[in-house]
């Protein structure tokens, strides 16, 4: 079977640009870049995760117990507690890649894990940002390869890049800073550069969630307020978006719920 992955930004007819504050260059210059333009990304769903009565382990501890949560569709979320609570293995489940997720009451995209759907299918609908993902890349990968590797959810992208696919990857790079760095090597960035490599990545089909996971580790604080403004400007009524944050300074300013793993339990604050 053959997976057709559809990108999200076909429909130019509602799309907004954003100017960027001043991005600060390797030599100090800066100059002033706009976002690419985003459509309203598909989302023909209402409940992006839903989990009843979940007990959740890894390693043969249970981490999470009586675990009830829904994110539905638009709502902006930040996952809080302590590290070692279970919020990675949490968001693993969101992002099919853990195969608990079948042993669970759980429900992603409307439809109930293990119904039939591809890992592929859920990872296609999902920008997701960590800490560990570039780790996975070796360091010979060009950057421009990684951005593109979006379009498929996968490490390699197999088929011709469209037209449309390419000018949006090339945009989000000239907006993150990345242009002139299309094709160096992971090898030869710094680690904040290489983090804005996986976030182009993160968005190359404008996906209609977003799972950010401690998404500014790694940077300064003149990409710090980039990324933040990137990401608050893509928070539309239409996307999903979830982030774990520690730091208050962090926070993005368009969360409107707070979910909390304390004791092993998560609690949910209106």
């Amino acid at each position: 079977m053959v997976l057709t992955v559809k990108p999200h930004f076909e429909a130019a007819a509602d799309v907004t640009n954003i100017t960027l504050k001043p991005y600060l260059s390797r030599s100090g210059s800066t100059s002033d870049v706009s976002m690419p333009a985003f459509a309203v990304p598909t989302a023909p769903f209402e409940r992006v995760f839903d989990i009843q009565d979940a007990q959740i382990q890894a390693g043969g501890k249970t981490l999470l117990r009586n675990v009830n949560w829904c994110i539905r569709k638009g709502e902006k979320w930040l996952l809080q507690g302590p590290n070692g609570s279970g919020k990675t293995t949490l968001t693993s489940l969101m992002y099919a890649d853990n195969p608990n997720a079948y042993a669970q009451d759980l429900v992603v995209f409307d439809k109930k894990r293990g119904s039939g759907e591809s890992i592929w299918q859920i990872k296609a609908r999902i920008g997701f940002v960590s800490p560990e993902i570039q780790n996975y890349w070796p360091q010979s990968a060009r950057v421009i390869d990684v951005v593109r590797s979006g379009l498929s959810g996968t490490q390699v992208l197999v088929r011709p890049v469209k037209a449309a696919e390419q000018e949006h990857i090339e945009a989000l790079l000239l907006a993150l800073g990345l242009a002139p760095f299309a094709q160096l090597n992971l090898g030869q960035l710094s680690a904040g550069e290489k983090k804005l490599v996986m976030i182009a990545r993160a968005l190359a089909l404008n996906p209609p969630v977003l799972i950010l996971d401690e998404p500014f580790q790694g940077l300064d604080a003149e990409k710090t307020t980039m990324v933040q403004q990137l990401f608050t400007h893509l928070a539309g009524p239409e996307r999903t978006l979830l982030q774990i944050a520690h730091e208050e300074s962090e926070i993005l300013d368009c969360i409107e719920k707070r979910a909390e793993i304390v004791h092993g339990y998560l609690s949910i604050h209106p």
